[in-house]
């Protein structure tokens, strides 16, 4: 219900484009539902950091999650889709 809510929100408001990612163990069924659409699957970022900054170089932050594959899904709004 709550992709659906932010696909809605988001036509109304004029955006052409919505992007969401997913781990690759997610199945996406919610994502699906809601009208998005496959476009990749992505290779684990090995040396993904924080922030790109030179403060950052190499820390991680909490909940880091860059060594996992992820497939990147997207709705784009026209007139042939909804």
């Amino acid at each position: 219900m709550l992709y659906g809510a932010c696909r809605a929100i988001a036509k109304a408001m004029g955006y052409r484009r919505i992007i969401t990612y997913t781990q690759a163990s997610e199945s996406g069924a919610s994502l699906r539902a809601a009208g998005f659409v496959k476009v990749a699957d992505l290779a684990p970022r090995k040396d993904w950091a924080a922030s790109s900054g030179p403060a950052n170089k190499g820390k991680r932050k909490e909940g880091y999650a860059g060594n996992v594959a992820r497939s990147l899904w997207e709705i784009v709004f026209g007139a042939s889709t909804g």
